[in-house]
């Protein structure tokens, strides 16, 4: 298994190439929003981009898509939400015991080290699935 380290060091690249910013720009720590100014359609492209580079498939709502599934009509994270995403982002779940998330809080939490979790989360996931559907 490729640790969270090796999957940074694959990451980091990519998201200096597709962001144009400097690679020294591209930290763990670097929130996708307010510090690489990643927009709504940066987030498109980097999916696509994650899928093909790592060999991982999203689902609908599985790549930090706002659907029903997760938020509320007001805009906040359903309790489902926050209990897998945090998975991938572990402060959310004591952010959420201050009160409602709202997505747009959310968003602006996402880091590159919330993509290394995804990937490996994904990856974990489309391996075990692999050997049931192999059983």
């Amino acid at each position: 298994m490729t640790s969270d380290d090796e999957l940074f060091q694959r990451l980091r690249p990519l998201l200096a190439e597709r962001l144009f910013v400097k690679i020294d720009e591209v930290q763990p720590q670097s929130r996708l929003i307010d510090d690489l100014q990643v927009d709504s359609l940066d987030f498109v492209d980097l999916q696509f981009a994650l899928e093909e580079t790592f060999g991982v498939r999203f689902g609908h709502g599985e790549f930090f898509e706002p659907t029903p599934k997760w938020v509320n009509k007001d805009g906040t994270l359903k309790a489902s939400a926050v209990d897998h995403l945090s998975v991938m982002m572990p402060d959310l779940r004591s952010l959420a015991e201050e009160g409602p998330v709202s997505v747009v809080t959310f968003f602006k939490r996402v880091s590159v080290e919330t993509l290394v979790r995804l990937i490996r989360h994904q990856r974990e996931r489309d391996a075990q699935t692999s050997e049931e559907s192999a059983s």
